[in-house]
This record gives C-alpha cells, structure tokens and sequence, in this order.
C-alpha cells in the first residue's frame, strides 16, 4: 500500500489486481524459475554420473586401509572431524609409494606377476586411491575448503571390486558355475552315487561320457 495526495490531503492507494498485472507474469515467472531448476538439477545429476563413471576401482582391503589410516592421521594431527589436509595426503602417497609399492611388499605387489594375470595388487590401489585424492584436491570446480572427508571421498570416488579377474568379468561367475555343475556331475552318479541310468558301470570309462552327455543335456534344457 502506498500514500498519495488527493486534494491537498493524503490518502491511501491500494494497486488494483490489474496494476499488479502490468508487472507479474505469473506464467512468466513459473517458467523462468522451473528452467532454472531444472537446469540446475540436470547439472548436479550430470556431475553425480560423471563422478560415479570416473570411480577408481580397487580392493576392499585398500578401501578399508585408507579409512584406517586417514583415522589414525586425523588423530595423530588432532583434527577434531573425519578429514585431512591436502599435505597430509601427499606424505601418505609419498610414504606408501616409497615403503611398500617400490619395495615390492603387500598382497599381490608383484608387478609381472600383476600385469600376466591380472589379479590386483592391496598397494597398488592404494597409491590409486591417494592419486584421486591429490586430483580432488586440486580440481578448482570441487570445494572442499583445504580439507578432505575421507569418509564421503571414499563413497563418492572409490568402487569395490574383486581382486581376481575372472569375478570381475560379467561372464566370470556364470562360466565358473558351468564349469563346476560339468565337473561335478560325473562324480556325483558315477562316484558318490552311482546310477544306472546316467552313468552306467557296465560301459566303464565311457560312463563318464554319459554323465557328461546328462549334464549338456540338462544345461541345454533350462
């Protein structure tokens, strides 16, 4: 409500629904802030599947030592929250890198025996996990004020998975299950239970055939 002089004396002056009208669009607004939001929401989705797609894969006991680790530097510095200075970090890379990954020491540490087989190496992926953090903390788009949670890092830049290769192939574990039910069928009717339907005594060695042909069979069924 606003004042205005009428005749030498003041009087009050209320703005009519069209005055308002003049200057709020209501559609107008409505679209402007939903655009908004929604490109700020699109922005925010983008860079969780983009940090989610970049996640450093690496063992469950490197995940659990870096945890312990930052912990025990947390208290050893007295820091009174779950987090570490970007120094900090930097002289557990160089220590670790320095006592243990050059040195050879750790499960899996050996470097031939590493890259042949492909199982991965506890140091390894810690020096892995330690290199993201040194790249968060000099990336200028993530705020972290000097300071790394090491808690919310781990979850929001680390993956567990397996040490050994053939688990982590989408393939791995149903080939694996295969294998075992054509290992154990033989011994299972013509050893522990032998049957004379499926593996039959008479027919010696090829008995083991026949258990074989039963268990493609059955695969080919389901």
């Amino acid at each position: 409500m606003k004042s205005q002089t009428i005749g030498g004396t003041i009087g009050s002056y209320s703005p009519t629904n069209e005055d308002v009208s003049e200057h709020y669009d209501p559609e107008k607004h409505a679209t402007t802030t939903n655009d908004r939001t929604d490109s700020e929401v699109e922005q925010i989705a983008e860079r969780i599947e983009t940090r989610r797609a970049q996640r450093v894969r690496v063992t469950f006991n490197s995940r659990i030592r870096f945890l312990k680790d930052c912990r025990r530097i947390a208290i050893a510095q007295g820091y009174e929250e779950p987090k570490i200075s970007l120094q900090d970090v930097k002289d557990y890379r160089d220590r670790v890198i320095r006592d243990e990954l050059k040195a050879g020491k750790g499960i899996n540490n050996n470097h031939f025996f590493h890259h042949v087989v492909g199982l991965k190496s506890d140091v390894q992926c810690l020096v892995k996990i330690l290199e993201r953090a040194v790249e968060v903390f000099e990336n200028p788009t993530v705020p972290l004020g000097g300071w790394l949670y090491y808690k919310d890092f781990s979850f929001d830049h680390t993956q567990v998975v397996s040490r050994y290769p053939f688990v982590r192939h989408p393939l791995g574990i149903p080939l694996a299950v295969v294998f075992l039910f054509y290992l154990f069928t033989p011994i299972l009717f013509c050893v522990i239970m032998p049957s004379s339907n499926i593996c039959k005594p008479s027919r010696g060695a090829l008995g083991w055939v026949d258990a074989l042909y039963f268990a493609s069979t059955t695969v080919r069924t389901h």
